[in-house]
């Protein structure tokens, strides 16, 4: 900002990342194709109907997110929530006093209860560039059977054109209500039977994804975001060498320490 060079403010960084007010905005605009949520009270009241997705209101990495079944499980990710997620979020709260009040009152120690939704999930990257909103691709994110764990991620994405143009839509609409401008974001969607589902927003790009964009397209997401930095509107070649790339993940299920 004293540099003046293009930067997102910093309190729509938060509209994205604080998953409680991020869900609460998007109910706002699209109140069908956000999940139900809740604070969840750490004194140990069930948020709701078992099973439920539960994590940090300030989450990354998959951090503490997990599906609760039964008071058993709730009872002990509790426990777990108290010890870890304050030292997970302490940088997070220095910062705070410097943010708008809406961000400033939810606690980063807090947690998010959600509905669990599935469907064809996807994951939609765009930037934003003198407040114009562009879809730069939608990857499919494929999950190990009967598993959390994604398995590969897939581009371009199998979901029809029309709903691919809907997601584009959905999010144009999501990242102008919160105000955030000059870089990446990407957002995750579940997709069946023609109904959209909105998972979360983050801003950020998927950092993943940025050499399938560059296999497909010519352009990695870094050069995009690279060129919002120095100012210049980025533009996607037609094609690169490949029709299709993936990122495979392979997994261990099993503890691997001795």
């Amino acid at each position: 900002e004293k540099l003046r060079l293009p930067f997102p403010d910093k309190n729509s960084i938060l509209k994205c990342q604080n998953k409680y007010l991020s869900r609460r905005l998007q109910k706002i605009i699209f109140p069908g194709k956000t999940p139900k949520f809740c604070l969840v009270d750490t004194a140990g009241k069930k948020p709701m109907t078992y099973p439920f997705f539960i994590k940090p209101v300030f989450s990354c990495i998959s951090f503490m997110a997990e599906i609760i079944r039964n008071d058993n499980e709730f009872e002990n990710y509790i426990k777990r929530a108290k010890e870890e997620v304050p030292a997970f979020t302490e940088d997070l709260r220095k910062i705070l006093d410097f943010l708008s009040p809406e961000n400033r009152k939810i606690d980063p120690c807090k947690l998010i209860a959600e509905e669990i939704i599935s469907g064809h999930q996807v994951t939609l990257d765009g930037f934003v560039y003198e407040k114009d909103v562009e879809t730069v691709g939608i990857v499919d994110s494929i999950r190990y059977q009967n598993r959390f764990s994604f398995k590969r991620f897939q581009y371009p994405s199998k979901v029809p054109e029309e709903i691919k143009l809907k997601m584009s839509k959905i999010a144009e609409k999501i990242i102008k209500h919160k105000g955030f401008e000059n870089s990446m974001f990407n957002i995750e969607f579940f997709y069946r039977n023609n109904d959209i589902r909105i998972i979360e927003t983050n801003s950020r790009m998927s950092t993943q994804f940025a050499n399938l964009y560059e296999w497909v397209h010519g352009k990695n997401s870094y050069e995009i975001q690279t060129d919002i930095a120095l100012g210049k509107r980025p533009e996607m070649p037609e094609k690169g060498g490949y029709k299709i790339a993936a990122s495979f993940v392979p997994r261990f299920f099993k503890d691997r320490k001795k």
